[in-house]
This record gives C-alpha cells, sequence and structure tokens, in this order.
C-alpha cells in the first residue's frame, strides 16, 4: 500500500494526481466555505469534489476487477448503513417526544453524509471505471 500511495507521486503520475487532488480541494472548500444549507449547486460541487478525490487515489489503475471492487464495497456498504439506521429509528429510545431523540437525528446526518458523500460518488466512479476499462480490453483482444 505505501509503495502504490508512493507511485501515484512518481514523475509520471504526479501532476495527473496533485490536478485531481488541487480540483477537489477547490469543490470541496467551496462547500465547506458557503455551506451546504439544502442547495442543489452545493451538493453538485460536493459530490464532484468527492469524485475527483476518487480519481486522485484511483487514476493508476489499469485492471477493471478493482472497479468492480470499488463500487460493490460502496454498495454494500451504502446497504449495511441503510439497514443500521433502520434499526435505529425503529427502536423507542424517547417517549416523550414521540419516539424521536437525538439520537435519531444524528444517525440519519451521519448516514446521509456517507451513503451521499462517499457511497454514490463510489459506485458511480466504480461503475463508470468497469465500463470503460472492459470496453478497452475487450478492444484491445478484439483488434
Amino acid at each position: 500500500m505505501k509503495t502504490y500511495f508512493r507511485s501515484l507521486f512518481e514523475k509520471k503520475n504526479r501532476w495527473l494526481t496533485l490536478s485531481f487532488l488541487i480540483v477537489s480541494a477547490i469543490f470541496i472548500g467551496t462547500v465547506l466555505t458557503t455551506g451546504l444549507r439544502n442547495n442543489a449547486t452545493m451538493s453538485a460541487f460536493f459530490i464532484t469534489g468527492i469524485v475527483f478525490l476518487y480519481l486522485a487515489f484511483i487514476h493508476k489503475w489499469k485492471n477493471e476487477r478493482n472497479f468492480l471492487y470499488l463500487a460493490t464495497t460502496t454498495g454494500i456498504l451504502f446497504i449495511i448503513l441503510f439497514i443500521i439506521t433502520l434499526v435505529i429509528s425503529l427502536i423507542p429510545l424517547a417517549p416523550e417526544n414521540n419516539g424521536t431523540s437525538k439520537i435519531h437525528v444524528i444517525t440519519g446526518g451521519i448516514y446521509s453524509i456517507i451513503a451521499i458523500g462517499i457511497c454514490i460518488p463510489g459506485m458511480t466512479v466504480g461503475m463508470v471505471g468497469f465500463m470503460i476499462r472492459r470496453y478497452k480490453n475487450y478492444r484491445a483482444v478484439k483488434v
């Protein structure tokens, strides 16, 4: 793993890695300075920043299976977090507040941030990368 991260900053990969990291920092920094506040534009900026952050670390992958692993692991994480959030929301912790409490709000917020901010862009990048690599490998074998 250490050698992989070092290889991202070797001479031939340095420019692309740093470009993706800078673009990601610009998008995420814009969102953090202005705030999300249920704004569709800022949500799109945040997700775009996360996608560029993914690309900064995986642009060197050549095997289509790695992209498939990324898509499936983030999909499984999405499902697990969804189930955990449902189980926690079904537990009545504060009957005086009609069944809602701070733990329900906190777990719902954490799930939303992780699901929307990490899992969905990860699944998207993984599936698009898988399809692109599969197409390139198919064309290379066919020709």
